[in-house]
């Protein structure tokens, strides 16, 4: 595995390399996430979430989690409201048993 260095600028800002910003398919305007665990630093394109009324689209962070998250079959539904139009909605994300990541949003009953 190929390792990258680079350097934290002002305002702590790191730059992602093009190596990296080929191999995660990300672009100007795109969204990372950083996972940290055990020391450990691993970095994901961010999956967007897009409001079913308004189509504001942001990464899930930015969005209001209305109620605690629950499980259904495979899914974790997260019930969240759209920080433009206060909308609520279900977003859906889970791992099917054929191993594809799945995820989609219904909007809530009126």
């Amino acid at each position: 595995m190929p390792r990258i260095t680079t350097k934290v600028g002002k305002g702590y800002r790191v730059t992602l390399p093009e190596r990296v910003r080929e191999a995660l398919s990300v672009g100007v305007g795109d969204y990372v996430t950083w996972v940290v665990e055990e020391g450990a630093v691993e970095v994901v394109k961010a999956a967007t979430i897009k409001c079913p009324y308004c189509g504001f689209e942001a990464p899930l962070e930015d969005f209001k989690l209305v109620r605690k998250p629950w499980k259904f079959r495979f899914y974790t539904v997260r019930r969240l409201q759209c920080p433009r139009c206060g909308k609520v909605f279900n977003y859906y994300s889970g791992k099917a048993p054929s191993g594809k990541l799945v995820e989609y949003v219904t909007k809530g009953r009126a």
